[in-house]
């Protein structure tokens, strides 16, 4: 019965261990997109704010 009640805990500390690994997965997907999704933003903004000074300055000179 002992014996039982320890394979019994050993199978659900490896399905515990199994699901923190797939939520530590989730979150590191997570992270990794938002990181990609805020570079592009970033890059996006900057790239039209350079061309906007870039419209500006050509403007002033018209």
């Amino acid at each position: 019965m002992l014996t039982q009640l320890q394979l019994l805990q050993q199978q659900d500390e490896i399905a515990y261990g199994r699901h923190r690994d797939d939520v530590g997965d989730y979150y590191n997907f997570l992270d990794y997109y938002n990181n990609k999704y805020q570079y592009e933003r970033e890059f996006d903004y900057g790239k039209f704010i350079d061309e906007w000074n870039q419209w500006d300055t050509n403007r002033k000179f018209d």
